[in-house]
């Protein structure tokens, strides 16, 4: 069942990333899509959250769209 949820989460959030609003400059040329499974990077070191803030610091070009889901961990 959670393999299922999953599965449909990322299809949503992969048809609303391809799915521009109306009156949206289409600007955006690629979008990246990072699944984090923080589970025993996160609970143990804290190692999820160094890698987040290291994908926030990355300095993305404009026309990269950056989704993040996070999940996994207490």
């Amino acid at each position: 069942m959670r393999a299922k949820l999953l599965a449909f989460i990322l299809l949503m959030i992969t048809a609303f990333a391809f799915c521009p609003a109306e009156g949206a400059e289409q600007k955006r040329t690629l979008t990246l899509m990072i699944y984090m499974c923080g589970s025993n990077l996160e609970s143990g070191s804290a190692a999820a959250s160094a890698d987040f803030q290291e994908i926030l610091n990355a300095g993305f070009d404009e026309n990269i769209t950056v989704l993040i889901m996070t999940g996994g961990s207490r």
